[in-house]
Order: structure tokens, then C-alpha cells, then sequence
């Protein structure tokens, strides 16, 4: 009989305990901007979990965001603006610990079909990748160098990643070039015209960053290989 009571005694202390109590809730908060690094106002932050769940907030004027209070565990997070590419990748969020996810938007271009840089990178990394970078051009060789350290070290631990350079041609669409990996290590440089409409990538095992005298900045060069041709006509929104 002492032995019950004492049972329902810790059963009722532990229904008393709040659950928040147990496992306290993280946040998420970041900077978004655009290539040249200025905070982009108003831009829409999209927070879903596994179960489908979704939790959102707005950039300030400076781009800047926080969403409180998400439950741990793994979320699917997107950046949408208008005129701008979708980011996306996924994140962690861990008790009572705060992730910071920021970012750069490429400016979208003007193609037909609805094409996406950022959806035919996607085909090759998966959305889980690391964003080790966004740049328009002309780029700067410090910046570069930080995603390429970044790039570097992705396929060491298996991790998707990837960066991308952006300019604008003389009609008005973007094209660039970039670098990416998926879950096999390989690290690729890619090509693209009119907004990923059509896309060239090659296997580069050494990429550096240079001087890049076509668009007066820097860019990623690797050492000469044999291209992979793919191109896509049109890629569905």
C-alpha cells in the first residue's frame, strides 16, 4: 500500500512538470540580402517542419528576421522576394539554442519557362545543401575565398553544397557560373545562361579563385577537363 502511494505521488509531480520545462523551444533569426550585401526589406521567411507545420516571418528594413519558439528538430527553410531567386536548405533547431541562417537572394531573370538557377542547382545537391555562397558580379576575390574555403571542406564530411556567381547579360537575363557538390564529394563547375534555361558543368577537383577580366571582378577557375553537357529548356515552377 506505501509503496502505490508513493508511486501516484511521483506520478502526479511529473504531470505537474510544464512539458516546455523538459525540452525548451530554440529560435531561428538572420540577415537576408542581396549580392552586394544590402539587407533586402520585406522578404518572406517560411519555417516547415517534418509534420508539415509552418511557421513565418518578414525580413525589417534592414533584412533582418526572428522566429521564436519552434519546437526542436530538423525544419525546411525558404527566403522568398519578389524579383528574386528562392533560397532554400534545410536546418536544425536545438533547445534552447539559437541558429542563425542568413543569406544572399540572386536576382531572378528574365526567361522563358520559369527556369531557376536555384532549382537546377537543386537537382545536383539535393535542397539539403550547404549555401557556401551568392555573389553578383563584378565579385570580389575575399568573399570568394570564403566560399571557397567553405566548398572545400563540404565534401571532406559529405555535405552537399553549393556557390553561385551571378551577372547580367546585355538582354537583360542572368547567367554566371558556380561551384556544387552533392552527397558523393565530387566537387562540379557549372555554367548557366538566361536564368539556368541552359546549364554546362564539369568535374573540378581543384577550384581556385581568380581573376575573372570578362566582368571585372573574380571568379572560380579549375584546372581543364573534359565538359558535361547538360541542358535543360525549360525547368517547371
Amino acid at each position: 500500500m506505501r509503496a502505490t502511494t508513493i508511486l501516484t505521488t511521483i506520478l502526479v509531480l511529473l504531470a505537474m512538470v510544464p512539458t516546455g520545462a523538459r525540452q525548451p523551444a530554440g529560435s531561428v533569426f538572420g540577415t537576408i540580402t542581396d549580392t552586394t550585401g544590402e539587407g533586402l526589406p520585406g522578404a518572406r521567411i517560411l519555417l516547415t517542419a517534418e509534420d508539415g507545420r509552418v511557421r513565418e516571418a518578414t525580413t525589417s528594413p534592414l533584412g533582418r528576421y526572428k522566429i521564436d519558439a519552434p519546437p526542436p528538430g530538423k525544419y525546411r527553410i525558404e527566403a522568398h522576394m519578389s524579383g528574386f531567386e528562392t533560397k532554400v536548405s534545410a536546418i536544425t533547431v536545438v533547445a534552447g539554442e539559437v541558429a542563425d541562417w542568413s543569406g544572399a537572394l540572386l536576382l531572378a531573370g528574365r526567361v522563358i519557362g520559369g527556369a531557376s538557377i536555384e532549382r537546377r542547382v537543386m537537382r545536383e545537391t539535393g535542397w539539403e545543401a550547404v549555401d557556401c555562397g551568392r555573389h553578383g558580379a563584378p565579385a570580389l576575390a575575399p568573399p570568394l575565398d570564403r566560399s571557397l574555403a567553405c566548398a572545400l571542406e563540404s565534401p571532406k564530411l559529405r555535405r552537399p553544397f553549393s556557390v553561385i556567381v551571378q551577372f547580367t547579360a546585355h538582354d537583360g537575363t542572368r547567367g554566371g557560373h558556380g561551384l556544387l557538390a552533392g552527397s558523393d564529394g565530387v566537387i562540379y563547375r557549372f555554367e548557366y545562361e538566361r536564368g539556368g534555361v541552359t546549364f554546362h558543368m564539369q568535374p573540378c577537383p581543384f577550384p581556385r579563385v581568380t581573376p575573372d577580366e570578362k566582368h571585372s571582378g573574380f571568379g572560380f577557375t579549375c584546372r581543364p577537363a573534359r565538359w558535361q553537357t547538360s541542358v535543360r529548356k525549360s525547368i517547371p515552377s
